[in-house]
């Protein structure tokens, strides 16, 4: 080898590392991973009991109670459980009372039942759906589907939820949460682009900003958005006019004027928020509520194990006139030693309840007036 190929070498490889060093350097800028975290409540918060791995909830307005989505995901990946998991109800004016499971996994034709993100739909008649993403193995998404409905038992009404239909297409290959606009109609958030561990390590990383938003119209599936810094939290607003996405590594939300007619979204704005967030929403006031990772980072290791704590955080987002920008509240930020990986928020019965994705357990905090 002559000197000026091996100069061209090491120079090369030089700038190799240099772009690399840079990259990670300004990924763990964008992560937080140098900040320093100053703790902040709304009021006293203590444990609530719950299945494993409550991820996901949703506040039915009209019963007043909470579908939570629960699987136990270090048992699965540790291979030490490969138990179902279940959609749960709780009543959020008496936690005390604890938990109501719904039995899913019966109706699902004998496949397996490890439910993710969920949502509700009601129409004008009372006619309600759930819609619950479903990862019966490491290479199968599908969403499930359910009617609910009330049927007399003794002269007793009584909440009964029956299997539907299932819907399994190859743009949804990697589906984290969804919405329901319809009782087919779903808008369903991709995380990651497609590819194996190392295209989902550069998504994580890079970012490459390869997630997307598809829309299922009740027979055919498109990609509605895409370009997001792994796309999470999806939520309508009350008039389903407008469609907000969060991204977790992209740190913001982004907004889109929704055509409810045809599902076509149309960006309208971007919202950063500086933490990396998870499930979003919608409340009885408009607002948006947020699950979020101020230090994503920490959220890997406690995945792999319970010791390692991973910040916990909640925003509020208030829309501003005519639904353009809008007040970010933070409602808490924890170190991780309450609860650790939060992933979603639900205000309900004057408490924020928080949600996460591995331990048996949800905080609830007073909101106070």
């Amino acid at each position: 080898m002559t000197k000026g190929k091996g100069r061209t070498i090491v120079f090369g490889l030089i700038g190799i590392l240099t772009l690399v060093s840079f990259f990670v350097v300004r990924t763990l800028y964008r992560v937080n991973a140098f900040a320093t975290l100053s703790p902040a409540s709304p009021g006293m918060c203590v444990r609530v009991e719950a299945p494993v791995g409550p991820e996901d909830m949703q506040l039915d307005p009209r019963s007043g109670f909470v579908y939570l989505s629960s699987t136990d995901r270090r048992a699965l990946v540790g291979g030490t459980s490969d138990a179902d998991g279940d959609i749960y109800l709780i009543d959020p004016r008496a936690p005390e009372a604890g938990f109501t499971a719904l039995g899913l996994a019966a109706q699902l034709e004998g496949r397996r039942f490890y439910p993710h993100g969920l949502s509700l739909y009601r129409d004008d008649t009372g006619r309600t759906t759930l819609m619950v993403i479903n990862h019966p193995s490491e290479t199968e998404n599908r969403i499930e589907i359910f009617d609910l409905f009330e049927e007399e038992v003794d002269g007793i009404p009584v909440r009964q939820v029956a299997f539907r239909r299932s819907v399994e297409d190859a743009l949804i290959h990697s589906p984290n949460d969804l919405q329901a606009v319809g009782h087919d109609a779903f808008y369903v958030s991709n995380d990651h682009g497609p590819g194996g561990r190392f295209m989902r390590a550069l998504d994580d990383y890079v970012p490459l900003s390869r997630g997307t938003l598809v829309y299922f119209d009740g027979a055919t599936a498109r990609v509605a958005a895409d370009g997001f810094s792994y796309a999470n939290g999806v939520a309508v607003s009350a008039d389903g006019r407008e469609l907000v996405v969060g991204e977790t590594t992209g740190m913001s939300v982004k907004f889109y004027e929704r055509d409810a007619a045809s599902g076509a979204l149309t960006f309208k704005e971007k919202l950063p928020l500086y933490t990396g967030v998870d499930n979003i929403d919608r409340a009885a006031d408009g607002s948006y509520w947020i699950g979020a990772h101020p230090q994503p980072l920490k959220f890997g290791p406690h995945a792999k194990d319970a010791a390692n704590m991973s910040p916990s955080h909640v925003l509020k987002v208030t829309r501003g006139a005519e639904a353009h920008g809008g007040a970010v509240d933070q409602i808490y930020l924890g170190l991780g030693d309450e609860i650790s990986g939060s992933s979603v928020a639900i205000e309900a019965a004057g408490k924020v309840f928080i949600g996460q994705v591995f331990d048996p357990f949800l905080l609830a905090c007073d909101l106070g007036e």
